[in-house]
């Protein structure tokens, strides 16, 4: 429990200590900068003596070093403040950067109860949440990862008739297949798993009306981060006309530019579709809407140079695709503060559609799924966000974390109809030295 804590402050010290250095720092801050930095790191002291986690304060004061380097004493100052502020309990929980001015979600969120679902000790527990209900609004189905050591990645299905006031496992929908694979003639041990699902309602495809669509990759043993092995996944997907009936096979649908198509055959390679999508590899995190009869699809962009999210529209139920454009690119995530925007969700609400998304940074304690935002798609022909007269991203939700524990949250997901639960996220808790998947009603609903 107590090496993660140790390992944030020492970041925090890291750089609260190179702030007064100019050979790392650039250049040198004025002295009243550098006696806040000397009074932050002092409280994060206190905190790890009081045996408190300096999470929070390390969220603050993550981007005073760069600010520094690049000159701006005032916005770092600035950070430096909120930082003293919540080590001494007068600010509110940590709140970042927003252009746009949007307000952050400060209520506390209820843990979600899934009826009837297995636990057990290699269950880490469950994260990834896609909801959608059926026509007339009165029953919702949500599709959900459930985490399973070493490696296992699976889809679950629960359903809701109270309009997610409660939540009842129904079954799995995609199970994780441990395996040994040889793509180049050298064996590779690991698991295929089934992770980041969406669920959509298509009412015009008659028997096919439910699909989900998820990432299905290749992830090799230790089962870290780094040995998720993309290239070796596709976009899939099934259809059924009663979610709790029976499921078509899967179907290995969309891929990138993935280096040896051929060993991995899909329907669709997006490379076809646009100039912008030539040197992708890999697409992940897909979310799904249907609005104006038009099946829609974002999906989040496998790649460091071109990071954001695209959309793509079939006007047929999922056999052909086009592209529309990108809704998020590098500069929105700049914008706000962060290395990237992911977890796209789309919501179609009457007349409006709703991007829903995380922002995030590299991987690391503290840095990866870091809430979620909601935006107003004005254009879905070509991908358009609400956006202000300088082309910022305009946010109407921001939806922080409810605890200083949380390491990672968001990855929403949501219905309008899902009114007693409203937006849905994920949270990544450090329990008994291992990080607990959770999902969490968050009360927030969009226009």
């Amino acid at each position: 429990m107590r090496r993660q804590p140790n390992r944030v402050l020492a970041a925090i010290l890291l750089c609260v200590v190179a702030i007064g250095t100019a050979a790392s720092c650039g250049p040198r801050p004025p002295a009243e900068v550098r006696a806040k930095a000397q009074r932050v790191r002092a409280g994060v002291e206190e905190w790890k003596r009081e045996g408190r986690n300096p999470i929070a304060v390390a969220m603050i004061v993550k981007d005073v070093r760069p600010l520094i380097k690049d000159g701006r004493f005032g916005e770092a100052e600035a950070r430096l403040d909120d930082a003293l502020a919540t080590l001494a309990g007068e600010g509110p929980p940590p709140k970042f950067t927003d252009p746009s001015g949007a307000r952050l979600a400060a209520r506390p969120f209820r843990p979600l109860v899934l009826r009837g679902e297995q636990g057990g000790p290699k269950v880490r527990g469950f994260y990834d949440p896609s909801i959608a209900y059926d026509e007339a609004g009165d029953v919702g189905w949500m599709t959900y990862s459930k985490v399973i050591e070493p490696g296992a990645v699976d889809t679950h299905l629960a359903v809701t008739r109270d309009h997610g006031k409660t939540w009842t496992f129904v079954k799995a929908l995609n199970v994780s297949e441990y395996t040994t694979i040889a793509p180049d003639g050298d064996p590779i041990e690991g698991v295929w798993r089934h992770e980041v699902s969406t669920i959509v309602h298509d009412p015009g495809d008659r028997g096919r009306e439910w699909k989900v669509f998820w990432h299905h990759y290749f992830a090799r043993k230790p089962y870290h981060g780094k040995n998720r092995m993309f290239m070796f996944g596709w976009i899939a997907y099934r259809t059924a006309s009663d979610p709790a009936g029976t499921w078509s096979e899967a179907v290995p649908l969309l891929r990138g530019k993935l280096p040896k198509p051929e060993q991995f055959r899909v329907a669709h390679s997006l490379v076809d579709l646009s100039d912008d999508l030539r040197r992708v590899p890999t697409y992940t995190e897909p979310g799904a809407m249907v609005h104006d009869g038009v099946l829609y699809l974002a999906l989040s962009v496998g790649h460091p140079k071109k990071r954001g999210n695209i959309l793509i529209a079939s006007r047929d139920h999922g056999k052909s695709w086009s592209y529309r454009g990108y809704l998020t690119r590098k500069r929105d995530s700049d914008d706000l503060g962060f290395f990237n925007l992911t977890a796209p969700a789309l919501v179609s609400s009457g007349d409006r559609a709703f991007l829903l998304a995380s922002p995030s940074g590299p991987f690391g304690p503290g840095k990866a799924y870091q809430g979620a935002i909601a935006a107003e798609i004005v254009d879905l022909a070509t991908a358009s966000l609400a956006r202000d007269a300088d082309g910022r991203l305009t946010v109407l939700r921001r939806i922080g974390r409810d605890s200083e524990e949380v390491l990672h949250w968001g990855v929403p997901g949501y219905d309008p109809a899902n009114r007693a639960g409203g937006i849905v996220v994920g949270q990544i808790r450090q329990r008994s030295g291992r990080p607990d998947y959770a999902l969490y009603d968050t009360g927030e609903l969009l226009p």
